[in-house]
């Protein structure tokens, strides 16, 4: 399947306090602006953390996906089913 979004690893980079940019290193392409008030610059960080972590946290979810296709019990099924589900809104599906 292609992907839709930006490939490659991505990472930020603090602009102002609560303004953080997410891109690509090797570019230095913005992706996205992550703004806060500055007074909560440290959630701001965290949130520019996590996008800028989606597309590994994506293929390591699918790699997960992938390997245990197989379930065995309600709590396997459940936590399967909630992977693809997560897979398939990073996809727009």
């Amino acid at each position: 399947m292609s992907k839709k979004f930006t490939p490659g690893s991505w990472n930020f980079k603090q602009y102002k306090k609560g303004c953080y940019g997410v891109g690509i290193p090797a570019t230095d392409d913005q992706i996205a602006l992550v703004e806060w008030h500055p007074e909560f610059d440290e959630e701001a960080h965290a949130n520019a953390a996590l996008i800028s972590a989606a597309p590994d946290l994506l293929e390591a979810l699918e790699g997960l996906v992938d390997a245990f296709s197989i379930v065995s019990n309600t709590d396997q099924a459940k936590a399967y089913n909630a992977a693809i589900s997560a897979i398939k809104k990073a996809n727009n599906e």
